[in-house]
């Protein structure tokens, strides 16, 4: 079970597909204050969390913090255009947590998402 997040509508649907038909089940949001609240209800375990960087109220940043400070391990991937943005925080002490710089090939993705599947223990994506 994979979330996406981010304030693109168009790269949310793109991504939610993609992720779909790779056998995945995706919940999707575009408004990161809207999936922090999901995530904390824990009505559905989520196995691994893509986030933009840069979005209205959330950063992808602040919401890894504020899991982690709940005791949420979720792996997250953050997505950021900007290089400058993460490289002066401590990201590798909010681990699991991978960061993958925009543009993002749908390769360069996937190679993440398993990364983090491998090394995370999530479950194995389906034949699609």
């Amino acid at each position: 079970h994979l979330m996406v997040i981010d304030d693109e509508t168009a790269l949310v649907a793109y991504l939610s597909e993609l992720l779909s038909r790779q056998g995945h089940e995706v919940t999707s949001f575009t408004d990161s204050l809207a999936a922090s609240e999901y995530l904390e209800s824990g009505d559905r375990v989520v196995d691994l969390i893509i986030t933009d960087q840069t979005m209205p109220h959330l950063t992808g940043l602040e919401l890894l913090e504020a899991l982690r400070e709940r005791g949420d391990s979720t792996p997250i991937i953050i997505c950021t255009g900007y290089s400058g943005t993460l490289e002066d925080c401590s990201i590798d002490s909010l681990a699991p947590v991978r960061l993958l710089y925009k543009p993002i090939s749908v390769p360069e993705l996937f190679q993440a998402i398993d990364f983090m599947r491998d090394h995370e223990r999530l479950p194995e994506r389906v034949a699609g």
